[in-house]
């Protein structure tokens, strides 16, 4: 079973005219180790944030696929 795994993942921040995250599509089994780089203002907190479950809940915004922890839908 994988740890963390997102389907077709797309976030827009409230009043956003672009995505934070567009189609992201991941899978990490449990046991690997994943790092998460890129530029300022790539993804990376907004990727972390919707695994951790914080958004759309806590941020708004809009969220369209899905993402699960340990086989359960998240988001």
């Amino acid at each position: 079973m994988d740890l963390v795994e997102i389907k077709d993942l797309t976030y827009f921040y409230p009043q956003a005219s672009r995505p934070a995250l567009a189609g992201i599509n991941l899978s990490v089994p449990a046991g690997q180790f994943v790092l998460v780089v890129g530029g300022s203002g790539s993804g990376k907190t907004s990727l972390l944030r919707a695994v951790a479950g914080l958004i759309p809940a806590f941020y708004g915004g809009t969220m369209a696929g899905r993402v699960y922890l340990k086989g359960e839908d998240i988001g």
